[in-house]
């Protein structure tokens, strides 16, 4: 067990100076990157058979996992300086602020010595006053609570070497050849993760990828491990094919009837069908106008400047009411600074992703904390809203629904498409990114369960959330300093605490600020209020926008919060 009296002790130094050295390694493996990048594809045919091309393909990327695993390491160390260091202080200031009151804290962070404060015993109703806690009770709590973030560091600093050790050394021997040779014949199994999909996508000339996009498209748009372009290219050409199909096939039904025969040559369920039809068609229908083919067809889309909206994940349902997708807004590969954003109870695809001008709800939100973030000077920001998964809608309130927002299954169901997708996020960056895992509402426990199976989060941040089943920084795979909590006034969700704590009440967390505020620059902030005002536009002419926003900005933007909750 850690001690309180070792905590005082901490320096964050020792974190830094090791990033510096990370990074200083990181540099010599992008030097050779670089090198080794300059010899182009075409340099390479014709001197070498296709199964050498991808050998030399593959090393090229390895050396570039290199660089972003000390990047990464680095950037670890970093925040784990800050970690240290804010512990340091704390245990530092109580320790003053005891001894100053003639106590003294023990190594467990209990107090002892001070004045209890014991009041003279009261006849009446219970008081406010008899509630509080004395000076001493109130001491040991911040003391045992110093001490357990402290348990909270070390449980994911450990991890931190761990991951560092096991991922330098298997980007340091040569990559799967059999994943790696795979070429054109087919995909990696399913099995695989997101490093064995990005080496064998890397190792493809880029003839090979386009010839994959425009014929086989169903082998990446759903894969993690493939860069935003080419996978968002892949789920436009599936949109469009699936779009086009049920259409033909709702044009035969409709005059022909339903058929067997007929479901059968279209390769659909009547299930599926009617889910189409009644339920999934406008979602599609939406995405597929932001997301148009272009008239020359899906050679064309080569050619087209990259948009800033990508589809990153495109599933039409099948049978279940729900379609799902993911929506990139910014150059999610290269972007220094990248939140994902799970957005909760009735979500959609048609009104949360896509809506009626540049995006839908949960889009236009994200993009507000996206302006924020830039405006920090930490370098480009990016985000996905992520919504692949069956976020409970109205239609699945009643108790004995399995997919009603009462119950987890919905969260447990994605978990484990979730903690890839950010896997995937790390594996095609360029370079190390800051990366936030953020959820409001049902999303905000949709995200931290996944955040309890990935460790590639910088920062989790969540608001208006029931719960995320967990209590500590290191379930969240986090360090303490980094898990950040909003609730506004009036959000009977936020005070509900449905799944395990109410986290807005849990003090291992950070607690930002939803009301009005005003900025050191002088500019003003409005309250949110209720459920759903996180990372709405502003109210009145005279403020910029919403004080949760701004500080969802900063967070993503790895600044942390600006303002604090009161």
């Amino acid at each position: 067990m850690v001690s309180f009296h070792d905590v005082m002790l901490w320096r964050g130094s020792k974190f830094r100076d090791a990033a510096v050295m990370l990074r200083a390694a990181a540099k010599r493996f992008g030097e050779t990157h670089s090198a080794m990048a300059g010899i182009g594809s075409s340099e390479l045919e014709g001197k070498f058979s296709e199964a050498e091309q991808r050998k030399r393909r593959s090393m090229v990327d390895d050396a570039e996992d290199l660089e972003r695993t000390f990047q990464r390491a680095a950037q670890k160390f970093d925040l784990a300086g800050e970690s240290a260091d804010k512990l340091a202080k704390e245990a530092a200031d109580l320790n003053a602020e005891v001894r100053a009151k003639g106590g003294e804290v023990d190594d467990d962070g209990t107090v002892s010595g001070v004045d209890m404060g014991f009041r003279l015993g009261n006849p009446g109703p219970v008081t406010k006053e008899d509630l509080q806690d004395t000076l001493q009770e109130g001491f040991t709590k911040r003391g045992c609570l110093c001490v357990s973030k402290a348990e909270q560091f070390l449980k994911v600093v450990e991890q931190i070497y761990s991951h560092f050790g096991i991922e330098a050394w298997s980007n340091a021997i040569e990559s799967g050849s059999n994943v790696v040779q795979l070429g054109t014949k087919g995909p990696p199994r399913s099995t695989l993760g997101a490093k064995y999909v990005n080496d064998w996508w890397t190792a493809l000339s880029p003839e090979e990828q386009k010839e994959i996009i425009l014929k086989h498209p169903e082998w990446i748009g759903h894969r993690d491990g493939i860069p935003a372009d080419a996978r968002s290219r892949a789920n436009t050409v599936l949109l469009h094919r699936y779009l086009d199909r049920m259409e033909e096939l709702k044009g035969k039904v409709e005059t022909e009837g339903e058929s067997d025969a007929l479901f059968k040559k279209y390769g659909v369920t009547p299930g599926e069908y009617r889910a189409y039809v009644y339920n999934n068609r406008d979602h599609v229908l939406a995405l597929a106008k932001r997301f148009p083919m272009p008239e020359d067809g899906p050679e064309a889309l080569f050619n087209a400047q990259s948009a800033r909206q990508r589809l990153l994940v495109f599933d039409p349902g099948k049978g279940r009411e729900h379609v799902r997708a993911a929506i990139g807004i910014g150059d999610i590969d290269k972007a220094k600074n990248v939140m994902v954003y799970v957005p909760g109870m009735t979500t959609n695809v048609r009104d949360g992703l896509v809506g009626t001008g540049s995006g839908g709800s949960s889009v236009i939100g994200l993009e507000r904390a996206l302006q924020v973030s830039d405006r920090q000077h930490t370098g480009e920001s990016a985000g996905v809203v992520w919504l692949d998964y069956d976020a409970p809608s109205w239609g699945e309130s009643a108790p004995y629904q399995k997919n009603a927002v009462y119950y987890p299954h919905a969260a447990n169901e994605a978990k484990e498409r979730l903690s890839s997708f950010m896997e995937g996020v790390q594996q095609t960056h360029t370079g190390d990114p800051n990366l936030t895992l953020s959820g409001h509402s049902y999303g905000s426990l949709t995200a931290a369960v996944a955040a309890g199976r990935t460790d590639v989060q910088d920062q989790v941040a969540v608001w208006g959330s029931a719960g995320v089943n967990a209590t500590t920084n290191d379930e969240l795979n986090v360090l303490p300093g980094n898990t950040y909590v909003g609730a506004a006034e009036g959000d009977a969700v936020a005070a509900s605490g449905r799944f395990g704590l109410n986290p807005d009440v849990n003090k291992n967390f950070e607690h930002f600020s939803t009301e009005k505020w005003t900025s050191p620059e002088g500019e003003r902030y409005e309250a949110s209020h209720g459920h759903s005002e996180y990372l709405s536009g502003p109210e009145s002419k005279k403020s910029v926008g919403k004080t949760s926003t701004y500080n969802i900005g900063r967070i993503m933007s790895g600044n942390g919060m600006a303002a604090e909750e009161k």
